[in-house]
């Protein structure tokens, strides 16, 4: 395990020597402790300018809708959402069929994070270099093979041990990182104007989120129906469908010129400068620090799995599915309700607040792990339910302010690559986040049959997500330094 932890490390300092345009995802505060743990990012779209919520972005020209360019995006977007449907099999096959510790799950599992820590990268290559003649189509088929590929091996060859299964994942997690950037180029390309920009931002967001609430639907009750390794097979079907998308992808063959790497180099150095003048370093920092506290959600899944007897919460695979999906639809809620009340509000003060309550009901588990809620006359699922939908409005209150001060610290001309970069520090966070959350599980000691100390660890989370807050007067500094901007599309 040390060896993979390393590794994390080494993806996270890769990262700062790594970001050209385009990059866009990240994760969502995970320090509580949570239903389901996640072994590939959630997925953000965070171009700019629209808010996902307004209706008025909304696409109506038929056209746009007869363009096969659309429903390449409305498919790739669809796949990156519905691909989670193995996460939940993933998490169960290292625990039940694997045996590994909560520790050693998060810190492996963790790894899959990496290929979006370094996902620029992807970016230059893809820009530079093209790949059969192509820039974009070639590259979306590839990401749809290897990934088609990765789930297979998960399913076959790849499923005697820990490592050589986190390993696929992590591949397959590459897979859907490349398909990303590719995709986010072809809207880039696409939206001509700030009105088909949000438009084509509002189908994607979409897009990616109705295949990410049916997966989550489906996983659990595909885990009990199929097994954990008859869903990593289901699973390989899916990135195919990447291969028929890139035929409709509407590109002009062409050849490698030196140029291609000379702008990306001038984009690297520019960036440099950028991220090393105080204006960008401390808020660039906050993004890490805040996400970089320790999440013990891992721990916490192995707790609400284990059987009642053994004084765990004995929640299955199908509820857990719904869990998933009902987070997410709270989600969605979250952001609707950040467009509503709080995106005028002033940056540092939404961030104070939301930390601080997502702080305080960071605790709530707390109320499952000694079973105060069954006398309070809550059934634990009730509960749980509860608690995951407030923290994941919560969630994204919290999220959308970032994003904000993200692109507020962007100066003109290298805006896009110096954002995709600033998303890229905030995965090296949530990176950190995991692996130390793995250290600190095994060093409390908490195992699949002993969760005394879990209790001590879920505080120990919860408080921890504080600490950034000591550095809030960065985010203050860039809030009054240059013009407001619109929060992102997502």
């Amino acid at each position: 395990m040390v060896a993979t932890r390393a590794l994390a490390w080494c993806c996270l300092l890769a990262a700062t020597q790594a970001f050209v345009i385009p990059a866009k995802r990240s994760t969502a505060p995970a320090r509580r402790a949570s239903l389901h743990p996640q072994n590939i990012p959630p997925l953000r779209t965070t171009f700019l300018p629209a808010a996902p919520l307004d209706t008025s972005d909304e696409p109506t020209d038929d056209g746009f809708w007869r363009d096969s360019g659309t429903w390449v995006i409305v498919v790739c977007y669809f796949l990156q959402g519905a691909l989670g449907l193995s996460r939940l099999a993933l998490n169960f096959y290292l625990k039940d069929e694997l045996h590994l510790s909560p520790g050693d799950l998060a810190a492996l599992t963790g790894l899959a994070t990496a290929p979006w820590v370094v996902k620029p990268l992807y970016g230059l290559v893809s820009d530079s270099t093209p790949l059969l003649g192509f820039r974009r189509k070639s590259y979306v088929a590839l990401s749809g093979l290897v990934g088609a590929a990765s789930f297979a091996a998960m399913a076959t060859v790849a499923s005697s041990t820990a490592e050589a299964l986190v390993a696929a994942n992590v591949v397959a997690s590459g897979a859907v990182a490349l398909s990303d950037v590719v995709v986010d180029s072809l809207v880039v390309e696409k939206a001509r104007d700030e009105a088909e920009a949000a438009s084509l931002q509002s189908v994607a967001w979409s897009s990616r989120y109705v295949g990410a609430i049916l997966a989550s639907l489906a996983s659990g009750a595909a885990l009990e129906a199929l097994g954990a390794r008859g869903c990593f097979g289901a699973t390989a079907f899916l990135p195919l469908l990447l291969c028929v998308a890139a035929l409709g992808i509407d590109e002009e063959p062409m050849e490698s010129k030196e140029s291609f790497w000379d702008e990306g180099l001038a984009t690297l150095v520019a960036l440099k400068d950028a991220l090393l003048s105080p204006a960008i370093l401390r808020p660039a920092a906050f993004l890490f620090l805040w996400q970089a506290t320790p999440n013990c959600g891992t721990a916490f899944f192995y707790f609400s799995t284990a059987a009642v007897d053994a004084g765990g919460l004995g929640f299955d695979p199908d509820f857990l599915g719904k869990a998933s999906a009902v987070g997410s639809v709270a989600g969605l809620a979250g952001v609707g309700l950040y467009n509503a009340c709080y995106k005028e509000a002033a940056l540092s003060t939404v961030i104070l607040w939301t930390t601080l309550v997502s702080s305080l009901l960071g605790l709530a588990p707390l109320a499952l792990i000694s079973h105060a809620n069954r006398g309070w006359g809550l059934d634990d699922r009730v509960f749980s339910l509860g608690d995951d939908v407030v923290q994941s409005v919560l969630g994204e209150v919290g999220f959308l302010p970032l994003l904000v001060l993200a692109a507020k610290i962007c100066p003109p001309g290298i805006e896009g690559a110096l954002f995709a970069a600033l998303m890229s520090i905030f995965n090296a966070g949530g990176l950190v986040s995991t692996e130390v959350g793995a250290v600190l599980t095994d060093k409390m000691g908490v195992t699949e049959g002993d969760f005394s100390n879990l209790a001590p660890l879920v505080v120990t989370c919860a408080l921890s997500s504080l600490l950034p807050l000591v550095f809030l007067g960065w985010v203050r500094e860039a809030e009054e330094s240059g013009e407001d901007v619109r929060p992102p599309a997502r």
